[in-house]
């Protein structure tokens, strides 16, 4: 079997295996998992509910401001 040496003269000590790609990606995806979990969704839910009452109040207004006008 095959074993990986540092070419940069470390004595003939084996050096560590990088961490497969698969790994690193696999820890990313979980990374924006959570953060779209946690971060966004609350987020686009207070947008949503501040919006339709910010949408109410301006229709309100808008309705006092033009039957007040002859």
């Amino acid at each position: 079997m095959a074993r990986s040496v540092d070419k940069r003269g470390t004595g003939g000590r084996v050096m560590k295996e990088p961490k497969s790609r698969r790994s690193t990606r696999g820890a990313v995806q979980v990374e924006y998992a959570f953060l779209l979990l946690f971060v966004m969704v609350p987020s686009a839910a207070v947008l949503l509910i501040g919006g339709r009452l910010m949408y109410q109040t301006y229709t309100d207004t808008r309705t006092a401001i033009l039957s007040s006008m002859p």
